[in-house]
């Protein structure tokens, strides 16, 4: 594992022990970096792993919960994960540090879980997030995914998400990204999420384009205007790009976090393992 940012021991033992209770399943797993860049911050610590819970075999909800408590999920998580693990077919681990904490995240993958407020949309992922060593440090965040989007409602789409002109600059970088991926993959190949969370103002997208087979390089002249918007130096960005330029390029997240941050999270070089 590479952490190119500086790291604590306990990030290093919190990432090395998730790696090993799934390595520890024995079973196919996806492995996906990701980068969050927000206001003079770059975090590159973040990794997903994502299993079917087909390849499980007998029992796979006991071995989800076991992991799950061996990850210190708390109570109330647990016991909402075995209530929705009936519908789940995926699921994804995350990890991720930022400058003062580490968290562990839990990705439900749901089977067509429609929303019965509103028709247009479904249930994709029910999401919790922890820090293992703070119990209060903890939040649910939904995923819900608009299936019948086309390129134009995308775009409609993101100017809901940045309302005013002080989100302007992110809201073009969005469209850029949105107009280059669709050029690529077609009207009917991109899929959009838009992401919630009881309790806060969080408003925030995911737009999956790997079926655009874009390289990470090919959004090189958007990424240097990204980072020169969220002042981050070219001394800190580079090392990264250079890294992770011949990657696909896989999800792009971005909009207003739970802390108020304007933000954007880069998914690129997913793999098998």
């Amino acid at each position: 594992m590479h952490f190119p940012n500086p790291h604590t021991e306990s990030t290093v033992a919190s990432a090395q022990k998730l790696l090993e209770l799934i390595t520890n399943l024995k079973v196919p797993y996806g492995y996906e970096q990701s980068l969050r860049i927000c206001q003079q911050t770059l975090l590159a610590d973040r990794f997903l792993l994502s299993i079917s819970k087909r390849s499980l075999g007998d029992n796979p909800h006991g071995r989800l919960l076991d992991l799950c408590s061996d990850l210190a999920m708390p109570e109330e998580f647990l016991a909402s994960s075995k209530q929705h693990l009936d519908l789940t077919k995926f699921v994804h681990f995350g990890f991720e540090e930022n400058h003062n904490k580490s968290l562990y995240k839990v990705y439900l993958e749901l089977d067509n879980h429609e929303d019965t407020n509103n028709r247009d949309r479904m249930l994709l992922h029910l999401s919790f997030k922890w820090n293992p060593l703070k119990k209060s440090d903890k939040i649910i965040t939904k995923y819900y995914r608009y299936p019948a989007l086309s390129v134009q409602d995308i775009v409609n789409k993101l100017s809901q998400i940045y309302p005013d002109n002080a989100h302007s600059e992110s809201l073009a970088i969005s469209n850029i990204i949105l107009e280059i991926a669709a050029n690529r993959s077609g009207d009917n190949g991109l899929s959009y999420l838009e992401i919630i969370e009881e309790n806060n103002s969080r408003k925030s997208y995911d737009l999956n384009i790997y079926p655009a087979k874009l390289r990470v390089r090919e959004i090189q002249q958007i990424l240097v205007r990204m980072f020169r918007y969220y002042s981050i130096s070219e001394n800190l960005f580079l090392p990264h790009y250079t890294q992770i330029k011949d990657k696909f390029l896989g999800h792009i997240a971005g909009g207003i976090h739970r802390d108020g941050q304007n933000f954007f999270n880069i998914y690129y070089g997913l793999e098998g393992r």
